[in-house]
């Protein structure tokens, strides 16, 4: 713009007008709506100095400037949206009553986001899929949220030199992709789209970051959901030992996330000592962004975990302190509270016979409460019971 404005001045009229084309076709190729409206004005400037502006040239900057101004106006009707939306989900990520089911609802039928014509550029277009694959999530319509997810995916795909510029767009599809997929068990989608992850080639220290952090938080947990510990553990210290400074890489809820994983992994292969090595980095891990959700389920583990390793004399205290831990954080819910006091009692039964006797007791009682999810959804409590008490 500068060199434009100089050459303008100089009265350099055709050389401003060369500049002012190459700007356009590289303002067009990735849609600055704002840059091309500028150029417009720069367009219609040199001309009018030029005194060769006709009428069919002049509705042509009309129509220019109408565009412009139209497709950015629509972007930033789309990002009032896209605010509206994050400030509710901030709020609560779970509907709560009709009111707010109603309110995602009524944003679920604006016309922007309803109908898809509306949406005549890149970052409108990104907007539309966003809107609907947030907002038929929230409504717990996870069938077509997924759906828009992958629509979202192919549609970047088509602008490989925007997101050579600026990935971030693609790389948060892929991330919110492979989320979706873990949660409505579509492991071969996962897969797919894993493989897109690991495919990417990686041009900056951002990238980097997102790429390992997706990798971390996904790969890791897939292998945990599907069973496959050896597999969790092996890429655990694959990645350990491959990114030394890895707590610099990761965002801190997702290195934390990574050690409740591993110690998971390990306490599902039946490997306490290394369960409770990794429990411990957990626990002594602190941060205001940690997940409470998250500490109150290490808290659980580390009480079964201790109970595992015949650590009966620290199990009084560990039920104390994580109650007292969910009780602070909003988080005790009656099927928490039922298991995890068993243990205040537990290193009384001596004997395996009066241990069998004890959790067979234990388990009836804890199938009459009222079914309700528990706060740490990686241990059914039941099962666990359920394998004692044989």
């Amino acid at each position: 713009m500068i060199d434009i404005e100089i050459l303008y001045w100089k009265n350099q009229f055709k050389l401003a007008e060369k500049l002012v084309k190459k700007a356009e076709k590289i303002a067009q190729e990735y849609q600055f709506f704002l840059t091309l409206e500028e150029l417009s004005n720069w367009e219609n400037r040199i001309h009018n100095a030029q005194l060769r502006l006709n009428l069919k040239h002049s509705k042509s900057i009309s129509n220019k400037h109408e565009n412009n101004i139209k497709n950015y106006l629509t972007i930033l009707e789309y990002k009032a949206l896209i605010n509206e939306t994050q400030l509710l989900i901030k709020e609560s990520e779970v509907v709560r009553d009709e009111n707010e089911l109603d309110t995602y609802k009524k944003l679920l039928n604006h016309p922007l986001v309803k109908e898809k014509s509306n949406s005549n550029s890149y970052e409108a277009t990104y907007s539309y899929y966003v809107l609907n694959s947030v907002l038929h999530r929230l409504i717990k319509d996870q069938e077509k949220s997924g759906e828009y997810r992958a629509k979202l995916v192919d549609y970047l795909e088509q602008f490989p030199h925007i997101n050579k510029e600026n990935s971030i767009h693609y790389l948060s599809s892929l991330h919110n992709l492979l989320m979706h997929s873990l949660v409505v068990k579509d492991y071969k989608s996962f897969a797919n789209y894993l493989g897109k992850v690991k495919k990417f080639k990686i041009s900056s220290a951002r990238e980097q970051t997102a790429v390992l952090d997706m990798l971390c938080l996904f790969e890791l947990g897939y292998y945990n959901e599907t069973k496959q510990y050896d597999k969790a553990i092996d890429f655990v210290n694959e990645i350990f030992e491959t990114h030394s400074n890895i707590k610099s890489l990761l965002n801190s809820e997702h290195y934390y996330l990574v050690h409740y994983h591993t110690a998971l992994a390990y306490f599902n292969i039946g490997d306490f000592k290394n369960a409770l090595v990794w429990i411990n980095k957990v626990i002594n891990l602190t941060s205001k962004n940690l997940r409470v959700d998250i500490k109150a389920a290490t808290y659980v583990l580390n009480i079964i975990t201790h109970y595992e390793l015949s650590n009966f004399i620290l199990l009084p205290y560990l039920v104390k302190t994580t109650l007292d831990f969910l009780k602070n954080s909003n988080m005790l819910r009656p099927i928490d509270k039922f298991f995890i006091s068993i243990f205040s009692n537990i290193a009384a039964t001596s004997n395996q016979q009066q241990k069998v006797l004890f959790f067979n007791k234990k388990l009836d009682s804890i199938k009459k409460l009222k079914l309700e999810e528990s706060i740490i959804s990686d241990i059914d409590y039941m099962d666990w019971l359920a394998r004692k008490a044989r």
